[in-house]
């Protein structure tokens, strides 16, 4: 309320950035002013290709914000009143927010195209998150504290980036809804975590709850029987590909020329 104006009401706006919003705005026609229609959202190779996406990838923070100093005490034997180390990993998240942004904004301001920098600064951020096995492998802590700042960063960074994609290339007039059906995405992705975590950890105690819980334990009952009470090391492994897999499957989807169709 102290601070924010309209762009044309604001003291502190620039005349080419006026002019540059002014643009914007003119050219969301260009792919038609018709909102797509939920067919056409839910046949849209873009809006596959970004969700499962995100859905392989988002759960990487979800764990590290859910399960990381779960992990530091049963795993590691940090006391609980030491866990507050874990502020590492969210001031890594902030930074890898805010430097994958900048990044791949000094790509676009050198000339290349937006969703082509994006993938730039994700395929640097996927070659960092094979560092995860790491995290659960080696002996010092502060090693393993440091690792795991690395791979949020990393994370972070790539999260920042396929959502700014989404933006660059989703008209606007539909923007809003194509936005929510890729970060349900996200969440589903997160529930899958949660569930296969939870089974690697406690092992075949673990009992669905509610309707999604139940539909992926039907699902992916072979793969949770596979690792019940396995402990944290392979998610730790699972981690490490995730990242490079979603990066294959949109630069082979060619995602920064999918169109809706």
């Amino acid at each position: 309320m102290l601070f924010y104006r309209l762009p044309q009401e604001s003291k502190l706006i620039t005349e080419t950035e006026r002019q540059l919003i002014n643009a914007s705005r003119e050219g969301n026609g260009k792919e038609g002013d018709t909102p797509w229609s939920w067919r056409e959202i839910f046949t849209s190779k873009l809006v596959w290709l970004l969700l499962l996406g995100r859905l392989l990838t988002d759960p990487v923070w979800y764990f590290f914000q859910f399960w990381f100093p779960k992990y530091l005490h049963s795993a590691r034997q940090l006391p609980q009143g030491d866990l507050t180390i874990t502020w590492i990993i969210y001031a890594a998240a902030g930074v890898g927010s805010i430097a994958g942004g900048w990044l791949s904004g000094k790509l676009i301001a050198r000339g290349g195209t937006a969703a082509g920098s994006r993938l730039k600064v994700m395929l640097a951020c996927a070659v960092l998150l094979p560092l995860s096995p790491l995290i659960a492998n080696v002996a010092n802590l502060n090693l393993a504290l440091v690792l795991a700042a690395v791979v949020v960063f990393a994370s972070l960074a790539w999260l920042i980036n396929i959502s700014a994609l989404i933006v660059d290339l989703v008209p606007k007039h539909s923007l809003g809804t194509v936005f929510s059906v890729i970060a349900a995405g996200s969440t589903l992705g997160g529930i899958v975590m949660n569930m296969l975590v939870a089974t690697m950890v406690s092992g075949p105690s673990v009992r669905p709850e509610g309707f999604l819980d139940a539909f992926i334990a039907s699902a992916f009952g072979p793969v949770l029987r596979l690792v019940q009470g396995a402990g944290y090391t392979p998610w730790f492994v699972i981690m490490a590909l995730l990242h490079p897999l979603a990066w294959i499957m949109l630069a082979r989807g060619k995602v920064h020329g999918a169109t809706k169709t």
